[in-house]
């Protein structure tokens, strides 16, 4: 983000970190607006439904900005640690990650995770696991979608033979609870360079199918997954790069 400002304003600010810090989530907040508006002007007219919410780098200040824009909102609907119903399937969506390294602002322990998405889980309709999708920022643990770079103490990759080492820094709780309840499909994201499909084992040997899209927004690409389902469940899933 962006801040205009002259001379001595740059010098008030950049002394004292509680006013960039307050700068930089007022910058956040407003681009965030605008993006939004914009997205909202365009898709409103034509009755699109856009399901969304914050991940673990966005503060909290930022997902209680989420709650208040899109309510009463025809377009936006915020899924974060809630339940929502579109064209026959049951929407779950939860926007945490576990511990990583970056200390970023929406973090929390296994058990945590554990003890709030069983509680979401519990809240939607059982008896339509078939026919949910379960959006949940941090990928399950041990798939392809949650391999990330070995970091050393002072957070540099580690390289053997040319190439980073990289290992799974997914969830273990939210594996456990995707093989327990065996929902349709898991939406994932968190781990950037992580994009790809998988399955997991759930209960009764339900295939569970996963999907992270990945990330390139630093190089302004948008990554996405094209997902066709029928009443059978999901029958493809294409990632997208443009």
């Amino acid at each position: 983000y962006t801040a205009v400002m002259d001379r001595d304003e740059y010098v008030e600010i950049s002394s004292d970190e509680k006013k960039i810090h307050d700068l930089f989530l007022k910058v956040e907040k407003e681009k965030l607006c605008e993006a939004l508006t914009q997205i909202e002007s365009k898709y409103r007219q034509d009755g699109v439904k856009l399901f969304l919410m914050p991940g673990n780098d966005d503060s909290e200040s930022v997902s209680k900005f989420l709650d208040e824009f899109t309510d009463g909102s025809s377009t936006f609907i915020d899924i974060d640690e809630g339940v929502a119903n579109f064209e026959g399937i049951q929407l779950l969506g939860f926007g945490y990650s576990n511990r990583t390294p970056w200390n970023s602002p929406r973090e929390l322990t296994e058990d945590e995770i554990e003890k709030r998405l069983s509680a979401l889980f519990e809240r939607a309709d059982r008896g339509r696991m078939k026919k949910t999708i379960a959006v949940i920022h941090v990928p399950p643990y041990d798939t392809v979608i949650d391999k990330a770079p070995e970091l050393t103490k002072d957070l540099r990759p580690v390289i053997k033979g040319g190439d980073a080492v990289m290992r799974s820094v997914g969830s273990v709780a939210v594996r456990s609870l995707m093989e327990e309840y065996s929902p349709m499909l898991g939406v994932h994201g968190h781990i950037h360079e992580s994009a790809g499909v998988d399955n997991i084992t759930g209960k009764s040997s339900v295939r569970v199918p996963v999907v992270n899209a990945g990330s390139e927004y630093q190089d302004g690409v948008l990554r996405g997954a094209l997902l066709s389902i029928s009443d059978s469940g999901v029958e493809n899933i294409m990632l997208t790069r443009g």
